[in-house]
């Protein structure tokens, strides 16, 4: 047999160890990404907000001010920079610490199908989940490499995660009480975690309202409860007062949302990502097959995409409904969060009710399996940001620039004393760059800097 056939032939019988080792080290290389982010934009500005005042004063300006997110403006004012001057080491350390929770929820959350599949099992599924996520969220650099982004929206998808896992747990003393705390940090923490939570317990009450359970009344009027603080607050219609005559527009909002619901769509089919490997995993996991006959019916093959499409919709219409226009995709994040093991969920179905027919394709190409993987996942611009930004070493360049601009901040600082004139960072990494400052020295950028480090003139940039 000649190597090349013996080639062949271990791939043949290790499919699952190759895509395996594939998807741990393509997680590693998101997470290491990490160790070169950077403060920016309103990580300047809310740390400027918490230091000038005592901490309450700066929290409740936010809630009287600006919005309701009571629980997501603690982590933004008590951010990492506020614990040291540009603290960048202990930035880098709170934003891997929320990564590694999520990752860490993700297989807590999986725990209820112990029953299925074996620890090994629970930990590729975990690192699939996680990795379809990063390969197909509509704003990577925002959603995963910024601290105001991540603690507001990424936070909150641990604390839905941790939610999720204790609400489906058997009845135990305090249970109830647990779920009201992770209920109030969650309606905190952004509208749509919200909006999810009050759609969640709305269905589930309806659902078990002949049977009236206490336990559902109580966390229904909980989320109700919480709502209200959020909607509630004085700082909503100061912020909303900035959209005037672009906002309230139902049937605009109703239009657009459709189309963008249509357009976050297609985007979570990026690769085809999640159709290819709900093939590979049905072939490659014996106890997968059990586990959808267990849950497969005709009401989860049709009510899922409606779920999907209610849960798309949530996060896009509030953007339309507030401001007319959808400013930033963050808020379409978590729903992908929640899209992502569905839509895998609804594949897995369809490949159980046609099951001889991709059987059929899949010994036919069984031995391609891995290099079709790889294909599939770099069909997403996700990855192909993240391999441009190593390929041409955008990471280091961007660190290196970074540091440049704080020793070029610091010398005039300390014998300037008045305007401050910074090189504009020449690279800009696809996967962790976020707002750099402006040629405008009134730009919200320009002032976050100017504040936070207490500059008596303004800041410029220099070509």
């Amino acid at each position: 047999m000649s190597y090349l056939n013996k080639f062949f032939y271990w791939i043949l019988n290790n499919n699952s160890i190759i895509i395996g080792g594939i998807i741990y080290f393509v997680c590693f290389l998101f997470i290491y990404l990490s160790f070169y982010i950077h403060p920016s934009g309103d990580d300047y500005t809310y740390a400027f907000l918490e230091l000038k005042s005592p901490f309450i004063r700066a929290y409740l300006d936010e809630y009287f001010l600006w919005n309701g997110r009571y629980s997501s403006n603690f982590f933004v004012l008590k951010n990492p920079l506020t614990f040291g001057f540009n603290n960048v080491f202990l930035y880098r350390f709170f934003v891997i610490l929320i990564q590694i929770s999520l990752f860490i929820t993700i297989y807590l959350s999986l725990l209820k199908f112990r029953f299925f599949f074996s620890i090994r099992q629970r930990l590729l599924f975990t690192c699939f989940f996680f990795l379809s996520y990063l390969l197909l969220i509509p704003a990577l650099n925002e959603g995963f490499y910024w601290y105001t982004g991540l603690v507001t929206y990424q936070l909150a998808i641990v604390f839905f995660l941790i939610y999720i896992h204790f609400f489906f747990s058997k009845s135990f003393y305090f249970r109830v009480l647990i779920l009201i705390i992770l209920q109030a940090i969650l309606i905190g923490c952004n509208e749509v975690s919200m909006l999810y939570l009050i759609c969640f317990h709305f269905i589930y009450f309806v659902n078990t309202a002949k049977k009236f359970k206490i336990e559902s009344f109580i966390l229904f009027l909980t989320t109700i409860s919480f709502s209200f603080i959020v909607l509630l607050s004085p700082g909503n219609s100061i912020r909303a007062s900035y959209f005037e005559g672009s906002s309230h527009q139902f049937f605009h909002s109703l239009m657009m949302t459709i189309l963008q619901v249509f357009r976050f769509s297609l985007q979570l089919n990026e690769g085809f990502v999640l159709f290819f490997m709900a093939i590979i995993f049905y072939n490659v996991i014996p106890n997968l097959k059990l586990f959808v006959c267990n849950y497969r019916n005709k009401r989860n093959f049709y009510t899922i995409p409606i779920i999907l499409f209610g849960v798309l919709f949530i996060s896009i219409f509030p953007a339309y409904w507030t401001t007319g226009i959808m400013g930033q995709h963050r808020t379409v994040n978590f729903a992908f969060f929640i899209c992502i093991p569905l839509l895998f969920f609804w594949f897995l179905i369809i490949i159980n009710r046609f099951e001889s027919f991709f059987l059929k394709i899949f010994s036919k190409i069984k031995i391609f399996i891995p290099f079709l993987f790889i294909l599939s996942i770099f069909l997403t611009r996700n990855l192909q940001g993240v391999f441009e930004d190593f390929y041409f070493d955008k990471h280091l360049k961007f660190n290196k620039q970074s540091y440049l601009r704080y020793n070029s901040l610091n010398y005039q600082i300390k014998h300037i004393k008045k305007d401050v004139f910074l090189k504009k960072l020449k690279t800009h990494p696809f996967s962790i760059s976020i707002y750099d400052l402006s040629n405008d020295p009134n730009h919200l950028a320009n002032i976050g800097y100017q504040r936070y480090w207490k500059l008596q003139g303004k800041v410029f940039l220099t070509p």
